[in-house]
């Protein structure tokens, strides 16, 4: 399983960016899903998702490419990769799914992309475990299964789950390597926030409102002000209303999926939802 990277340096930013000519020997019909693992093993063909890591502008990137609407992803939305020891990576999307290519000839007529940022305990992790399985929380409280059964069929191109979990984790291990060579290379770390936002903290419950809308998110973050600060790098508009700590993730984690329950005939998508004002001073007196 042999991983042929494609390394460059950008001539006008002069950025070392890394993709991915073939990961594991494989090749597809699409040059555009070459560099990528085919992460679902059952047919149809166009209801699959592929993944990939690369370098680029100066970041590490999880990517994510579908030919299929079904797997279209908007803010808000989460990714989580289950690993072999039942820990779990959750991602949350920080930008909606973009149009990545299109074909009238090619068994995929179009492609979409998303992007997710790694840290490099994220790295870490998933070049030192096995993944198990993913899956993909959208809107409408929605759940897209991951990797599935293998059973005796062959429509996969690693014909098993414990070779594409190899193939994974050598990507990973190999990603590491190269890019660990560059001279200027820095990861970004959960540690460098600002906040010193670390796993092991307390875990914050948070309603933020969307000014432009008046939409409300209901979501849990071990630091909601950094939280906050992201999400108005794309939509200014946002801000923190209130929010409340817990002792653990775990905590935090069942309040929130209870407030979602509580509210899920006025869910918009993801976390987001359209609250009226009785229940907004509801939420606000459950998070004093």
């Amino acid at each position: 399983m042999i991983n042929i990277p494609i390394s460059k340096t950008d001539p006008f930013t002069k950025e070392f960016n890394l993709e991915w000519e073939t990961i594991a020997g494989n090749k597809f019909f699409e040059k555009i899903l070459n560099g990528t693992i085919n992460m679902v093993s059952t047919k149809p063909d166009t209801n699959r998702l592929f993944l990939t890591i690369n370098h680029l502008e100066g970041k590490d990137y999880l990517i994510l490419r579908h030919p299929s609407k079904d797997y279209m992803l908007d803010i808000g939305d989460k990714f989580y990769i289950l690993f072999e020891d039942d820990e779990v990576l959750e991602f949350e999307i920080e930008k909606k799914s973009f149009h990545l290519y299109n074909s009238l000839s090619d068994t995929y007529k179009q492609v979409f992309e998303n992007r997710i940022i790694l840290f490099k305990e994220d790295l870490n992790y998933l070049a030192n475990r096995l993944i198990k399985d993913w899956c993909i929380h959208t809107s409408g409280n929605r759940k897209i299964e991951g990797m599935k059964s293998f059973g005796n069929n062959r429509f996969h191109n690693y014909e098993s789950k414990e070779n594409l979990q190899i193939a994974l984790k050598n990507l990973f291990i190999d990603y590491i390597k190269i890019v660990g060579k560059i001279e200027s290379y820095k990861p970004l770390s959960k540690n460098d926030l600002k906040d010193k936002v670390y796993l092991t903290e307390i875990c914050y419950l948070y309603l933020m409102k969307d000014l432009a809308n008046e939409y409300y998110k209901i979501g849990i973050s071990n630091s909601p002000e950094y939280r906050e600060k992201t999400l108005q790098s794309e939509k200014p508009t946002i801000e923190l209303i209130i929010s409340k700590g817990f002792s653990s993730r775990k905590i935090a984690l069942a309040f929130e999926n209870s407030l979602h329950k509580s509210y899920s005939e006025k869910r918009l998508r993801g976390e987001w939802f359209q609250l009226s004002e009785k229940e907004v001073i509801e939420i606000r007196e459950i998070l004093k």
